[in-house]
């Protein structure tokens, strides 16, 4: 599956650029603030290339990213801050090392217990 990814890595960012990540985040985040969301550690599911926590970032928000694929993470990482990170995970295995909140615009909201840093999560699953 990362191969895939991995190919369309260069051309994503042009296939989405009539996206508008600014008006959809700005929903997406309206909604989970009334689902509950608290804090300001975001967990992008799924990143590509990280066009749509860019948004997030802009808000203040610190954005720990992960994609399956190795190419679409390396485009996300430039276009994170000092508040993000990025790293390839496969999604199915989080589960296990966090607290999972409802699909929300094909993204999943996720909390991190108490106890864990996401990259400390990220890193543990990276290792499997």
């Amino acid at each position: 599956m990362a191969a895939a990814y991995d190919a369309f890595a260069p051309f994503y960012d042009a296939f989405t650029a009539d996206y508008n990540h600014d008006s959809w985040m700005a929903d997406v985040e309206a909604w989970a603030r009334a689902a509950g969301l608290r804090g300001g550690r975001v967990l992008d599911v799924a990143c590509g290339t990280g066009a749509s926590f860019v948004p997030l970032l802009r808000r203040g928000y610190d954005v720990c990213a992960c994609d399956i694929s190795p190419a679409m993470v390396a485009r996300a990482r430039e276009k994170l801050d000092r508040r993000g990170e990025a790293v390839v995970a496969d999604m199915r295995k989080l589960e296990d090392a966090w607290e999972v909140g409802d699909w929300c615009e094909g993204r999943r909201w996720a909390r991190a217990p108490e106890s864990r840093s996401p990259r400390r999560v990220l890193e543990a699953d990276d290792a499997s």
